[in-house]
């Protein structure tokens, strides 16, 4: 995604908890400015069960272009709403450009 110009992501689900062995992750990415063209066409199967994302990536990734920060409306409202609560979580946001892990893994 970042060798497409994808600026970053916000990463949800049990990859983001305390369990010991999660099962799966939800990552919503930012579309503005992204070279369509280089990405994976997985990531354009936006339908539920995204069966293709699931068996390559292990997790689901959902284009978004109506967010610019934690906060906003919309996905990330989503993401930070504990299940059958009323309480809210935290999510993790990755900026794809400048993460140490992510420049490496593009050398």
């Amino acid at each position: 995604m970042s060798l497409a110009n994808c600026k970053f992501l916000f990463l949800d689900g049990s990859y983001v908890t305390s369990k010991i062995v999660p099962g799966d992750y939800d990552a919503a990415w930012n579309t503005k400015g992204v070279n369509f063209n280089a990405l994976d066409p997985v990531f354009f199967e936006t339908d539920y069960p995204r069966v293709s994302q699931k068996n390559k990536y292990l997790g689901d990734y959902l284009p978004n272009d109506d967010f610019e920060e934690v906060g906003s409306a919309g996905i990330l409202d989503f993401f930070q709403k504990i299940r059958n609560s009323h309480l809210k979580k935290g999510i993790l946001q990755i900026d794809l450009q400048t993460d140490l892990i992510v420049r490496s893994e593009r050398q």
